[in-house]
């Protein structure tokens, strides 16, 4: 019997996306990565932070990416996993959610879309 390994977090992106393409088994494949930062503070008031390192693959990747920029506030569901490593002879460990929901909640400008305002002719445009 599987088990459930579900995580939600809202909080804020650390630094824009990274979208690159990996080798997957000779198969070039593309990743997204960032972080998100999640505050909370408890009862004392103090505030801690924690972060969250979030990675999506293929097409899912390459339409979130442009969209998750530093400092915008998303709300991340996924499966999350332990990983740890070795960094400067000391044992590290993240917490990375992988294939993910990311779902923007702000409501920050993303595409310079230029003026919407401008005045056009009747004779300029391209249907009747």
């Amino acid at each position: 019997m599987n088990g459930l390994n579900q995580l939600n977090i809202i909080g804020n992106v650390v630094r824009d996306a990274e979208l690159k393409n990996v080798d997957c088994e000779g198969v070039a494949t593309p990743r997204c990565r960032f972080s998100v930062a999640v505050n909370e503070t408890r009862g004392n008031g103090e505030d801690i932070v924690t972060y969250f390192d979030v990675t999506a693959w293929r097409e899912h990747a390459t339409k979130i990416a442009p969209w998750v920029l530093k400092g915008r506030r998303v709300y991340v569901t996924g499966s999350v996993r332990l990983n740890q490593y070795i960094s400067n002879g000391a044992v590290r460990s993240s917490l990375q959610i992988h294939n993910p929901t990311v779902i923007l909640l702000d409501n920050k400008p993303d595409i310079d879309i230029g003026n919407i305002g401008e005045v056009v002719d009747d004779d300029e445009l391209p249907f009747g």
